[in-house]
């Protein structure tokens, strides 16, 4: 069976971003609740869409606040020369899996979960 990595799309529809954070809040949540311990949040980015960098900023400064986050690795930073990238992969076989390792993508940004104590 194959694992994938728990996505979260907040990108989808293009929400306002009070919106995609109420959907990311809610989302993310959930996958702690079940025992998620890696989630990938597409956000899109670039300049091809309207305030995808805003989006960006926002989805990470949410990560940097939240205490149930161990650490963030941005999509741009998803590859294997980088430590924290590296250590989810030797942990978690569907990080070494996912289609966006090592592509650079700034749409995407990885959470480590902190394991509930």
């Amino acid at each position: 069976m194959e694992t994938k990595l728990y996505e979260i799309n907040i990108e989808e529809g293009l929400p306002d971003i009070d919106a995609a954070l109420r959907t990311l809040e809610y989302r993310f949540a959930s996958a702690a609740a079940v025992g998620e311990r890696v989630v990938k949040v597409i956000h899109g980015c670039g300049s091809t869409l309207r305030g995808c960098g805003k989006l960006r900023t926002e989805v990470r400064r949410w990560g940097r606040e939240d205490k149930r986050v161990g650490f963030i690795v941005k999509g741009e930073d998803f590859s294997l020369s980088n430590p924290q990238t590296r250590y989810l992969a030797e942990k978690f076989p569907q990080v070494a899996a996912d289609k966006d390792l090592g592509k650079g993508n700034e749409g995407i940004t990885l959470f480590f979960i902190n394991a509930k104590k």
